[in-house]
Order: C-alpha cells, then structure tokens, then sequence
C-alpha cells in the first residue's frame, strides 16, 4: 500500500476521531430501578464539529507523517489518540475486483424487499399453519395466536434467507417473573393446571396432521416445516404468553418458550400482539419507527448488509459465516439516524460501516447497545455471538466495499 492510500485510509477517520473526542455521546441508556426499562437518549444527535477538532487534526497529521516516514506498507486506523494494526484483508484478488464494481447498482438494488411471488410463498405456509391449529380438536378451543415474527414481519429479509419464523401463542395461560420475594397470590394470579410441554405436544399432532410425519420436525426450540413446491420452509415456535411484573403490579408483556432440553427459559419482545397488553413500544414498532425517521432507508440497509454478508461467505470470507441476519439488524439499528441522510446508497452504507466499525472495535463503545426490542442488551452474556465477531464482519465489510474518505 503506497503513502497516499494510507494517507486517504486514514484521513477518513480523522474526522471520526475528532467526532468521539469533542461531540456528545450518541447513545446513552438509563437503567431503570423497576423491571430493567431503558431509555435512550440522544441517540439521533449528529455530532457537531468545533475549533478543538482543527487542533486536533493538525495533530493527528503530524502522527501519520511519523508513521508513514518509518513504514510504507503497514495499515493503521487512528481513533481517539492511539493506533491500531488492521488485519490484512482475506482475498486481495477478490478486494480489487469489488473496488472496481458499480456499488450503488449492487445496494440499490439489494435495498429491495423479495418479490411479491416470493412473499406469496411465505404467507402460504402461514395460511397453513393456521388451518393446522384451527383443524385441531385440542387446540381449536383454546385462545392462541399465530403470527409471523423475525425478518419476514420486520420486512427485512432477504431471497437467500431459506425460511420464515411462525410463532404460535398460546395465551390462555401465561409465565411470568415477579420481583424477587414477591409470588402469584401478590398480583392475584394462581397456577394453571396445564403445562408449556403439554401445549407444545398437542402443537406437534396439529402440525403431523395436516403437514404430515415426513414434513415436520421437532427441535429442541420450535418445529421445522419443510418447503414443497407451494410454500417455503418455516420454523414453527410454540409460545406462552410472559409477563414480567414490577412491584407497583404493573408489567411488561412478550413472548416466552421452555426448551426440551429443560435449560433456561427464553423469553422475546416481538411486538404487541394482545390489545390488553401494556403500549410499550417493542421490536416491531421499534423497527418502524426507525425507518420513518431514516427516510425509509433503515430497512434497506439492513437488507443491504444482510446481502453483503451472503456475498462475503460466498467468496470465502470466514467472517461472515458465523454472523445471523438478527444480529445485523441489531447493529443497523443501533446507528445513529445522520448516517442514513445521505444522498445515495453507498454513501449511506459507508456511513454506517464508520459508525460501526469505529464502535464495536472496544466494549466500552458498545456494551451499552440493546437489540431493536430496546429491552436486551446486545453483546451481554447468554447472547450466541460476541462484539469480536461482529466487530470481525464489519472490519471484512469495510475491506471488500472499500471505505472511501470523507
């Protein structure tokens, strides 16, 4: 790599350096005493420039020239005063042919939700999956729910993404988690003579029923329903209703599933699915209203990444295999609203690979970051990917779509 490519490379982050030194935090999170509530604040302020930056930048020139004076060939990122070696890009061949691509063909086209025949493959399984549970003698009596969740609902999926996620609940009965010393009689509820395994096994005959025994497969979490000629694989999940109390009687509401291999209970926040249930805006409407504030652009750019992603695996990039289109969303979700304002795709798409990568190289960046539910935390314990691996993908993003300067 000659001077002046490293010299572009990294004035490219000056600016964001200047950005994290002299600009408000752009995300903070309050933790709430009563029944873990969030609020986030500031998290759509663009940051501002201002005469500390120019001393700043002065400085950081100064350092390069050093650097590049002793080394022609080795690659560093600046950010917040200190230097850090970039691992060399997987595949150079396959880097300089995707810099010489037209980017903003590829993203605007990507952007696009799947076709309206694919759509029509997916809500065809769920028509079916109704029809199973309402044919169902057990479970046609009682109150349950069938609804899709997960990119499908959210409108962020891909053609390549091989199935859609159904959830089934059950809301009849619900699980609950009161604060501690506090027990059912404090909130008048008792227990219920029926069980989630029960429910879960009587789902199962629906589903044998009407798919039959070669289609449907019972996993450890949900049911898999293979694809035929008219629909599209599904995964079927059977839930309960879960609440999460606070002391003054008031709760959250979502959804919870019990594995079969009795480890601990998972409980989600997908959106509001019952009228009674408390107006918290969760996951669903979460996503919504993110979009309307980016111009409609947030859900193309998960799109985009989720595309990127398939495409790095693809031509060998090892890490992308192990990054789930969720938590692509999530990271999306957790840009700041100024990256998307720009005027084309691949400008947008820069932006929020800076942000990115720029916040996730450390946890003290991003270990207040929450998934789209703005309930969990997204790189806390029991989560099934670390901030290494996604700060990985990013870092593999960047080089195969070849950040320019700003």
């Amino acid at each position: 790599m000659n001077s002046r490519t490293l010299r572009a490379r990294c004035y490219s982050l000056e600016k964001k350096h200047a950005v994290s030194l002299f600009s408000p935090m752009p995300l903070l999170l309050r933790h709430g005493e009563a029944g873990h509530s969030f609020q986030r604040k500031n998290r759509n302020d663009e940051p501002s420039l201002i005469f500390g930056q120019l001393l700043t930048r002065q400085l950081l020139r100064m350092k390069l020239t050093t650097l590049i004076s002793h080394s022609q060939t080795t690659l560093f990122k600046v950010l917040q005063g200190a230097s850090q070696e970039r691992r060399a890009p997987e595949g150079a061949d396959v880097r300089r042919q995707s810099l010489a691509r037209d980017w903003e063909s590829s993203f605007s086209s990507w952007s696009d939700p799947p076709s309206d025949a694919e759509h029509e493959r997916c809500e065809r399984v769920i028509r079916a999956i109704r029809t199973a549970v309402a044919n169902s003698s057990k479970l046609q009596t009682r109150k349950i729910l069938v609804f899709t969740q997960g990119s499908f609902r959210n409108r962020v999926n891909v053609r390549q993404e091989s199935d859609v996620d159904v959830g089934v609940m059950l809301y009849d009965y619900f699980l609950a988690q009161y604060p501690e010393s506090k027990r059912n009689v404090d909130f008048g509820n008792s227990d219920a003579n029926y069980s989630f395994i029960q429910f879960k096994n009587e789902l199962e005959e629906a589903l044998v029923g009407h798919f039959g025994r070669a289609a449907v497969k019972r996993g450890n979490k949900a049911f898999d329903i293979k694809a035929s000629a008219s629909h599209i694989e599904s995964d079927v999940v059977p839930l309960f209703e879960f609440r999460r109390y606070w002391d003054d009687g008031s709760y959250r509401a979502g959804v919870a599933l019990l594995p079969d291999n009795g480890s601990f209970r998972i409980e989600n926040y997908p959106e509001r699915l019952v009228e009674y249930w408390p107006p918290t805006p969760v996951h669903y409407e979460n996503g919504v209203a993110k979009n309307d504030q980016t111009s409609r652009r947030f859900k193309g750019m998960v799109r985009i990444l989720k595309k990127l992603r398939i495409e790095l695996e693809a031509v060998g990039n090892t890490a992308a295999t192990a990054i789930p289109g969720y938590l692509v969303e999530c990271l999306v979700w957790n840009a700041p609203n100024w990256c998307f304002d720009r005027d084309k795709w691949e400008d947008r798409v820069q932006s929020v690979l800076r942000y990115l990568w720029q916040n996730t190289r450390d946890s003290a960046l991003c270990d207040k970051w929450c998934e789209v539910d703005e309930i969990k935390y997204l790189f806390h314990l029991f989560q099934p990917w670390t901030r290494e691996r996604a700060h990985a993908f990013i870092n593999a993003a960047w080089d195969y779509v070849g950040v320019k300067p700003v």
